[in-house]
């Protein structure tokens, strides 16, 4: 029987890895988003005012950039009431056709 000879294996100095240079840490930036959780556990909870500070305190901190923060903080304001009004409006009207027709 032939013997098998088992592949030799290239080995690579180390020194040429330890002779380059290290790069800097590339530097830290804020995170924007770091109290979404809080927004959303107050939200979910009804907790309507602590959610309205934590998304003011967000949104000071950041410049109004938390995206988050903006989408959440549009519910509480008059942004949405004003569709969800008509919304139900339309509702109310289509239940009084519905029963016309039906009657």
């Amino acid at each position: 029987m032939a013997e098998e000879s088992l592949p030799s294996r290239t080995q690579f100095p180390a020194s040429a890895e330890s002779q380059k240079p290290r790069l800097k840490k590339a530097p830290e930036f804020p995170i924007l988003e770091k109290q979404n959780w809080l927004i959303h556990l107050h939200y979910i909870r009804k907790d309507y005012e602590a959610c309205k500070a934590v998304i003011k305190e967000q949104l000071q901190e950041t410049q109004g950039l938390c995206e988050y923060a903006i989408y959440v903080q549009d519910f509480f304001w008059e942004n949405i009431k004003l569709p969800l009004k008509f919304i139900m409006k339309l509702l109310n009207l289509t239940r009084k056709i519905g029963r016309s027709v039906i009657t």
